[in-house]
């Protein structure tokens, strides 16, 4: 089997990589729709950038990063535009990215680091009602922003509850979701490269 068809045409490769894609989007809020596939085309765009300019740097923990959320996205868009597979514009550049890194297995680290990913989106949910609790209050006393959630499957899920701007000065946008007080960055180094 090609890596091609590891990574996005084999019924293995949606269920490594669509499944969960479409578990966290459920969760988030965002059904499937033609609006969210075309928001994700952005995404993936800013995604692409990041690698090139990580690659440019020599930062191998971007560039892993960049690699993940690149898959999260295309697999995004397929859910969202109801499609077999990822778009080819995205299976090429996410195999030019592969082949940029010169990995010893890049299916096996391209599951590894999309399933950190996962992991990393996953814990902006709040795992129970009194870290939601916990974080609602966090926003509140730390940076003056009104939050509330909703709970969804067994997440809680914390949201914008108007537009305003913290006081670090950043916009939260109406509805935009926001990470718990648990929240963990990807962490790739576990990864035998």
């Amino acid at each position: 089997m090609t890596l091609r068809q590891q990574l996005f045409t084999s019924d293995d490769a949606r269920k490594i990589f669509l499944e969960p894609t479409a578990s966290w989007q459920n969760v988030a809020g965002n059904t499937a729709s033609h609006q969210h596939g075309i928001n994700h085309l952005f995404f993936y765009d800013e995604e692409a950038k990041e690698f090139l300019d990580a690659y440019d740097e020599q930062d191998q923990t971007e560039q892993l990063d960049a690699l993940g959320d690149m898959l999260f996205v295309a697999w995004g868009i397929t859910h969202h535009l109801d499609l077999p597979e990822p778009m080819a514009a995205s299976q090429m550049s996410i195999l030019y990215v592969l082949e940029k890194m010169q990995l010893a297995n890049p299916f096996a680290t391209s599951q590894a680091v999309f399933e950190e990913v996962v992991r990393s989106n996953f814990s902006k949910f709040c795992q129970n009602q009194a870290e939601a609790d916990a974080t609602v209050k966090h926003y509140d006393d730390q940076l003056g922003v009104k939050v509330v959630y909703d709970q969804v499957e067994d997440f809680f899920v914390i949201r914008s509850d108007q537009d305003q701007i913290g006081s670090d000065g950043k916009q939260y946008r109406k509805d935009k979701i926001l990470k718990s007080i648990h929240f963990s960055e990807p962490d790739f180094s576990h990864l035998v490269l």
